[in-house]
């Protein structure tokens, strides 16, 4: 009896052991993002079109915007999003940990860590950049604030103006979730070729 239960409801009860295994992996790792796809991480990724639309208006209207790891104007180059943090450790495409660069620097950073000595401030004062022409060129930039609003700590879109808590909110989260990467074992200090 019990052995044709468990056989008829297998994926029930294997479901159920992967939900209290992400449950208790998250409650004693709090500060880990993302535990439930590290578990089993996605077999496919999501299109960054939303997010290339938004860096792609900022740098059509920016033409002196330049890449932080490589300092070729942008408009120049044949640019991809990039992960600041790796996507194989942060398991998400939110725009607070994405910047334009161009598709060989992003293939040649790979899973590694930036040297935040060099590209945190680079990073975040082009973040600021970024907000700033949103909140006054695009009609429903709410939409864009929003995991920046929800993840950075902030009350609501406009509390992002704010340049000096936008800029220490968001250098922050950034280190925080570099330590636990680079705790991790993810590759560390990595810069651009000259």
């Amino acid at each position: 009896m019990w052995f044709d239960f468990i056989r008829t409801n297998i994926s029930v009860l294997d479901s159920y052991q992967q939900l209290e295994w992400v449950h208790y992996l998250q409650k004693n790792n709090p500060n880990i993002p993302a535990i439930i796809y590290k578990t089993e991480p996605p077999t496919q990724r999501s299109s960054l079109k939303k997010q290339q639309k938004f860096w792609m208006e900022f740098i059509s209207k920016n033409p002196e915007e330049k890449c932080i790891f490589t300092g070729k104007k942008l408009i120049t180059l044949n640019v991809t999003i990039d992960h600041f943090l790796p996507w194989s450790f942060i398991c998400h495409d939110k725009l607070w940990n994405l910047i334009p660069t161009d598709r060989s620097t992003n293939s040649s950073k790979s899973n590694n860590l930036p040297d935040l000595s060099t590209y945190l401030q680079p990073f975040i004062e082009q973040q600021v950049r970024a907000i700033k022409f949103h909140a006054k060129e695009t009609k429903n930039w709410e939409k864009y604030a929003v995991t920046y609003v929800l993840d950075l700590g902030f009350k609501d879109h406009l509390e992002l103006l704010n340049e000096l808590s936008f800029s220490k909110n968001l250098g922050q989260i950034i280190e925080s979730q570099y330590n636990l990467a680079k705790k991790s074992g993810f590759n560390s200090e990595w810069a651009a070729q000259a």
